[in-house]
């Protein structure tokens, strides 16, 4: 079977654009052949002019694309950046806030310590009056009971000795002397 080639067409075009369309297809690494038809598909499906240096149709494109990328940036910034800017300060205001309420509970906080250590030395000097006040309570509860005991001993010995005074007195002079033991 014989081969087909489908090679049919030549283009007749100057040396120097020949050097050009070399360089350009060594530097892109590609055959000669290869590079000009990716050079016809591309101004085929772009539908650009080679003519046309400028490009307006770029030009035009680049346009509309800066002018989409601010109105997304502007919706952006009305949708999102500005809200997200209001909350922070408004988080930041009651942050201020919460820092001046820590503050005065922290101070509120040391004055109370402050009152407690001192009510807690005041109670602990009231504790140790009513220590010493009870303890001088029981020890003059033990004073009566000795003097009771000395009076007691006193009578009974007085009582052995027999002395002449009438019993009346004597009951008298007892009753007295148990009354002043009490007074004490």
């Amino acid at each position: 079977m014989a081969r087909i080639d489908t090679n049919v067409k030549s283009i007749r075009y100057p040396v120097p654009c020949d050097e050009k369309l070399t360089l350009l297809a060594r530097k892109l690494k590609r055959t000669k052949r290869q590079l000009f038809i990716e050079m016809v598909d591309y101004f085929y499906r772009s539908k650009k002019d080679p003519a046309d240096m400028n490009d307006e149709m770029l030009k035009s494109d680049l346009s509309r694309m800066g002018n989409r990328l601010v109105g997304f940036f502007r919706t952006q910034e009305s949708e999102l950046l500005v809200p997200i800017h209001g909350m922070t300060e408004e988080v930041l205001g009651k942050t201020a806030a919460v820092k001046g309420e820590l503050k005065r509970i922290k101070e509120e906080h040391a004055d109370l310590a402050k009152l407690l250590r001192e009510n807690t030395k005041h109670a602990g000097e009231q504790l140790k009056l009513l220590t010493s006040i009870f303890d001088g309570l029981a020890n003059k509860e033990e004073m009566r009971a000795g003097f009771r005991r000395i009076m007691e001993g006193y009578i009974k010995e007085r009582e052995a000795l027999g002395w002449s005074p009438s019993s009346g007195k004597k009951d008298e002079l007892v009753r007295r002397f148990r009354q002043q033991i009490d007074k004490l």
